[in-house]
């Protein structure tokens, strides 16, 4: 939902299929569009003339979310394009952020080995669960992905873009590897049983990843 300055109303909308679907993140864009983040298991009413235009698959039943989506907005309301993020396991969607020039970051967290990493950082899954980060153009093609991760569980849960084009990508991590590099601590400090989030993390990527 869009108000205006004196909390009114604009636009409104629903955005889902026929089955589970969830927001989790949104942000405004240089020219007054609008992104929205999440996670859907609907394989229909969720992509249109985006990078990826069909359901990915992934574990979930019925009302279980297993793909990521972004999907953009004009200032007015008017769906621009929308995409599925997400391939052979479960993938969500959890943060957006665009930069000046109208490119859009997603930043989830995935299970599957194929499809989410494209000329980025870190191009295989590298443990159980790996966080990613992808960056989207204007008109919804990828520019960039990467997972994010080491051999245990890695969950990202917030994205950034600084001036200049370098991004961020938050999270937590139980992965003694893979995480920490050239940073204030580099090696994981918390003894968690496996599948804990025992630590946080950020990272920098440059502007190209």
């Amino acid at each position: 939902v869009k108000y205006d300055a004196d909390g009114n109303t604009l636009w409104d909308t629903y955005y889902g299929g026929l089955e589970g679907d969830y927001g989790s993140s949104c942000t405004v864009g240089p020219d007054g569009s609008v992104f929205l983040a999440g996670s859907t298991a609907s394989v229909e009413s969720i992509a249109d003339g985006g990078h990826q235009n069909t359901f990915g698959g992934g574990w979930g039943g019925e009302n279980t979310p297993s793909d990521a989506f972004l999907v953009k907005f004009s200032a007015g309301g008017v769906r621009a394009w929308g995409t599925y993020y997400g391939a052979s396991a479960n993938d969500y969607g959890a943060a957006c952020a665009v930069d000046p020039f109208g490119n859009a970051l997603l930043a989830g967290n995935t299970w599957s080995v194929d499809s989410i990493a494209f000329q980025g950082h870190q191009n295989t899954l590298a443990g159980l669960s790996d966080g990613f980060l992808v960056m989207f153009a204007q008109d919804g093609s990828r520019l960039w992905g990467t997972y994010y991760g080491g051999s245990d569980y890695d969950y990202a849960y917030g994205c950034a873009i600084a001036p200049g084009g370098k991004t961020f990508l938050a999270g937590t991590t139980s992965s003694l590897d893979g995480i920490a590099e050239n940073g204030h601590q580099n090696s994981l400090n918390g003894t968690c049983t496996e599948g804990c989030p025992s630590e946080a993390f950020l990272v920098q990527f440059a502007g190209s990843v």
